[in-house]
């Protein structure tokens, strides 16, 4: 992912849907921020130029990228145990990661407990269950979400919501012919007495056509500007 996240298109349009959130309701940044699930760093490189920001993921050879782009500051860890102390971050970013999860609400509690009183969380993660397919299986995905869903684990967590949208829009009917076409092709291959193709391996670099773009669900992407509640 490395090669691909600085100028692939559907990592640089969630970057700047996360940003122009972020500008929206908060245009000056004056305290750290935090990149949740930061990969190999492609936003977080981003947020340093900005600002005071730091990265967490859990995978060591994400970080050793992450640290290819320059003097950026991350830290291995688990997003259920966020090694920081609470109240010290004003900004939160969780990008496509939530899904990863096999329960997201410990982590989004940790992202709740780390934010400033008044500060954001921006997220997003993949869209609609009917939309699962062999490269949801590949990613590692637990789960699609639908606006509602989402909603619900934010509020648990004890964030406000300020904005909660999908985004990308505009292909989600090219999308659902393309998922629909997806399912029908093992049935047809029964039919005609052959045997369905196994699932595919996942791909080491972003697919380039838009049924393969499936997998990320660009154009069916929830994102949600959850505000944390502040202190009576």
């Amino acid at each position: 992912m490395f090669q691909w996240e600085g100028d692939y298109w559907w990592f640089v349009a969630r970057r700047r849907l996360a940003r122009a959130l972020l500008q929206a309701h908060l245009p000056e940044v004056s305290g750290r921020m935090l990149d949740a699930g930061c990969g190999t760093g492609a936003l977080l490189s981003e947020l340093h130029a900005q600002g005071v920001a730091v990265g967490v993921d859990v995978e060591r050879e994400a970080l050793r990228l992450t640290r290819q782009r320059g003097a950026l500051t991350v830290v291995q860890a688990r997003l259920e145990a966020l090694p920081f102390a609470s109240a010290c971050f004003q900004v939160a970013f969780a990008l496509d990661v939530l899904e990863h999860l096999p329960d997201e609400r410990p982590a989004l509690r940790e992202l709740h407990r780390v934010l400033q009183a008044g500060g954001y969380l921006i997220v997003s993660v993949p869209a609609y269950s009917w939309l699962w397919s062999k490269h949801d299986v590949a990613l590692a995905h637990y789960r699609r979400y639908t606006a509602r869903m989402l909603q619900a684990r934010l509020c648990e967590a004890g964030f406000q919501v300020r904005r909660l949208s999908y985004a990308l829009g505009a292909l989600l009917p090219a999308i659902a012919l393309d998922a629909l076409a997806r399912s029908a092709a093992p049935r047809r291959a029964r039919r005609n007495g052959h045997s369905p193709a196994p699932l595919a391996e996942p791909r080491a670099h972003p697919p380039a056509g838009l049924g393969d773009a499936l997998p990320a669900a660009p154009s069916a992407a929830v994102r949600g500007e959850p505000r944390r509640r502040r202190a009576a």
